[in-house]
């Protein structure tokens, strides 16, 4: 399913506040993205929907932070921020579905001019780049589609959004303000990684020696560049030993994906290689993996 931007909201605050909520009613399943602004440090901050369910912290840069929720409960109206000092402060929210997966990494940029921009290359094709940025000034989107925007206080923000395509494309977001500081934050939002069917994945084994137990063998597994705009999240890998004539089919190997999340393309998932059953092994010559 393409992604699209649904609808958001946003609030903000010219005296200074220790909480702010913006009230709005995502769909459930969907994704809600929301950028908070400040303008002095704060220490504490959290942001929760109604249910009190905490969203997902993403990066922060000075005074602006990223936060998003997947999978939106059902019967959401509102989200709100805590944190500690009084600050005038905007909140700005936006929901989108078709979009399952937060690339929590993101990217950060900061500068002092009348032109504040970001770029994030996309990890699949009609991926899009949702950017909060904030500063004291008012910000208009001029590269990329502005959904959300304060134009009070200290602690001003918006949030625009652009996509691509062509996977790994650098796509950019620019707002144009009055002169000053700004700070800017993207998440890339979409799919990331390939189906365990159609994964292309190489196990070797390398310096194959027969004093070596194969707990100690050189391995290297290599996932070759995913292309597709699916989720990777519970795939199951297996390891497999063919029968030769060192009896090594004993042998009872598996491969495990440790936690992976939807957030997190499976280039980088943390993976770990299991000896379910220990035995010495003299040479392993053929070895394959089966998705």
């Amino acid at each position: 399913m393409a992604i699209a931007a649904v609808g958001g909201g946003n609030n903000s605050s010219a005296v200074g506040v220790i909480t702010l909520t913006v009230t709005y009613s995502p769909t459930a399943g969907n994704t809600v993205l929301l950028w908070f602004n400040v303008g002095g440090a704060v220490t504490g901050l959290t942001v929760q929907d109604n249910h009190g369910n905490l969203l997902t912290a993403g990066p922060t840069l000075g005074n602006l932070a990223s936060f998003y929720q997947t999978n939106v409960p059902a019967v959401t109206t509102s989200y709100t921020a805590n944190w500690t000092t009084a600050q005038q402060c905007s909140l700005v929210l936006e929901e989108y579905s078709g979009a399952p997966n937060v690339n929590a990494v993101g990217a950060t940029n900061s500068g002092s001019s009348a032109t504040a921009t970001i770029s994030l290359a996309i990890t699949a094709a009609n991926n899009f780049i949702v950017a909060g940025m904030g500063s004291a000034n008012t910000l208009t989107a001029s590269v990329g589609t502005q959904r959300q925007q304060t134009t009070a206080g200290t602690g001003r923000a918006t949030l625009l959004d652009n996509t691509n395509a062509t996977a790994g494309t650098s796509v950019t977001c620019t707002c144009t303000l009055t002169s000053a500081a700004w700070n800017a934050i993207a998440l890339e939002i979409g799919g990331a990684g390939k189906p365990r069917v159609d994964q292309e994945v190489q196990l070797v084994l390398k310096k194959v020696t027969s004093n070596k137990p194969h707990v100690n063998q050189d391995l290297q597994l290599v996932i070759k560049q995913p292309t597709t705009a699916k989720p990777h999240v519970n795939q199951d890998f297996q390891l497999v030993l063919v029968r030769t004539r060192r009896g090594n089919i004993k042998q009872d190997l598996q491969l495990v994906i440790k936690q992976p999340t939807s957030s997190r393309a499976h280039v980088n998932q943390d993976l770990q290689l299991v000896v379910v059953r220990n035995t010495a092994v003299v040479v392993q010559p053929f070895v394959f993996v089966t998705c």
